[in-house]
C-alpha cells in the first residue's frame, strides 16, 4: 500500500493514473470501476497503517484544509494540505476516514480507514506541508466522497526554517497547425530563490511542489529532492549541497502537464506552491 505518492520522472513531474473526467471534485466518477466489497464491511475497526504511527504520537488540533477528493482509471486519489496551528514542531500521521456523500463511514479493505503520512518530517509552528495518495476503488466498500481526518503528531526538535521569498513562473505552450490557437501549456518553467535565514545548516533541503488547477483545487503534490542528481533534466541551481546559514541560492524547476489529470490539463494550471523545509535523514 502506497501511503504517498512520489511521481517525479527524469523529465517531468506526473500524476500518473489520477484523471479526472470533468466530474465535480464533490463528485468521484462512480462508472470507474466495481467496487467488490460490501459496504460498511469494516472487519477490522482501526485504520490500515495505523502501526505506522508510534505509540507516542498524540491527537492535535490542526488546520486541515485543500481536500480534494477524485476518482480515474480504477484509482480514489486524495490531496490536502496540513498547517501546523501550535508553537511546536511537529510530524504528523494523518488517520482517513473514507465517507460517502451522506456522511455515513466506509471501510477501507476491511478497516475503517487508511494512514495518510504528509510529506515534511518536521513542520515548523505556522508551518504547511502537503498530502497526496491514491488506492483502487475497489479496496473502498463504496465510492468515497470525500475523507474525514484525524491528525496525530509527535513533537520535533526545533531546525532551519527554509524560504522561498519570490518565484517567477512561464507557461509554456505548443504551437497546433496554423490559423488555430496555441496547446494549453505544456510546462512551467520556474524562476526562485531559496533562503536559509537562520543560523543553521540545513543539510538537506527539499521543495513540497503543489499544483492547482483554474478551478482552485489542489490537483497533485509531491516532493522534490535536489540531490537526486537524476533530475537535473528538470531542476538547476546554482551551488550544489548544504545550505549554509544566511544563504540563498537561486534554482530553476519545469514542471510539466504530462499525465496529470486531462481536465487540470484542459482548464489549464492556476498556481503552483512551493513549500521548502530541511529533510530529517536518520
Amino acid at each position: 500500500m502506497k501511503f504517498r505518492l512520489f511521481c517525479l520522472f527524469n523529465i517531468a513531474i506526473i500524476a500518473s493514473n489520477c484523471q479526472n473526467d470533468n466530474v465535480a471534485p464533490n463528485a468521484p466518477n462512480t462508472a470507474s470501476a466495481p467496487v467488490n466489497v460490501m459496504q460498511n464491511a469494516v472487519s477490522n475497526p482501526v485504520p490500515l497503517g495505523k502501526e505506522l504511527i508510534p505509540g507516542s504520537a498524540t491527537e492535535v488540533n490542526t488546520n486541515i484544509h485543500s481536500i480534494h477528493v477524485w476518482v480515474d482509471k480504477g484509482n480514489v486519489c486524495l490531496a490536502g494540505v496540513v498547517s501546523n496551528l501550535s508553537a511546536e514542531w511537529y510530524r504528523f500521521w494523518l488517520e482517513a476516514t473514507p465517507v460517502d456523500q451522506s456522511g455515513r463511514s466506509l471501510a477501507f479493505s476491511g478497516h475503517s480507514g487508511v494512514v495518510v503520512i504528509p510529506h515534511s518530517d518536521a513542520v515548523p509552528p505556522s508551518g504547511r506541508t502537503s498530502f497526496f495518495a491514491s488506492w483502487p476503488v475497489g479496496n473502498f466498500s463504496a465510492i468515497p466522497n470525500t475523507f474525514t481526518i484525524k491528525a496525530w503528531a509527535v513533537v520535533q526538535k526545533p531546525g532551519p526554517i527554509l524560504a522561498i521569498p519570490m518565484t517567477s513562473a512561464i507557461q509554456m505552450s505548443v504551437p497546433q497547425q496554423t490559423g488555430q490557437d496555441l496547446k494549453p501549456e505544456v510546462a512551467w518553467q520556474m524562476t526562485g530563490s531559496l533562503s536559509n535565514p537562520l543560523n543553521m545548516i540545513a543539510a538537506h533541503p527539499r521543495i513540497e511542489v503543489l499544483v492547482y488547477g483554474m478551478d482552485q483545487k489542489l490537483w497533485f503534490a509531491t516532493v522534490f529532492n535536489p540531490e537526486d542528481m537524476n533530475m537535473r533534466k528538470i531542476f538547476t541551481w546554482d551551488r550544489e549541497g548544504a545550505l549554509k546559514p544566511k544563504e540563498e541560492r537561486t534554482f530553476n524547476l519545469q514542471v510539466y502537464s504530462i499525465g496529470m489529470p486531462d481536465s487540470l490539463k484542459e482548464m489549464g494550471i492556476k498556481k503552483i506552491d512551493l513549500l521548502p523545509f530541511d529533510a530529517r535523514i536518520q
